[in-house]
């Protein structure tokens, strides 16, 4: 859930080490919720910076969360509903299990602890 209130749906990727992108469009269309923080440059590597003002993901909620904005999927592939992906920069604070024939995951917040 945003800050706004929109429910949408993020693919969840264990292989990323951004903490949320969304696609340009859906930044496009939703300006009040996805805030630009830099302008950036193209000979930058890491080109424009934005954030989203607030998310609710698994029970949590974090505000102004660094955000890679991408292009999104092939069409053919793209749920209209999914609108980007949530990668480890977030989901390190998880315990995941998925259940694949019921479609069901279940989300345990984690606490760091430290190695001494």
């Amino acid at each position: 859930t945003l800050a706004d209130g929109t429910r949408v749906w993020l693919l969840l990727d264990t292989g990323s080490p951004a903490t949320i992108s969304v696609w340009r469009g859906f930044a496009k269309q939703h300006p009040g919720v996805v805030k630009p923080v830099s302008s950036g440059h193209a000979s930058d590597p890491a080109g424009p910076t934005s954030e989203l003002r607030g998310v609710g993901l698994f029970g949590g909620r974090y505000e102004r969360v660094p955000i890679t904005i991408e292009t999104g999927p092939p069409r053919l592939w793209e749920r209209s509903r999914v609108v980007g992906r949530v990668g480890m920069g977030l989901l390190r604070n998880f315990r995941i299990t998925v259940h694949p024939s019921t479609e069901r995951i279940w989300a345990e917040r984690v606490t760091p602890t430290v190695d001494r």
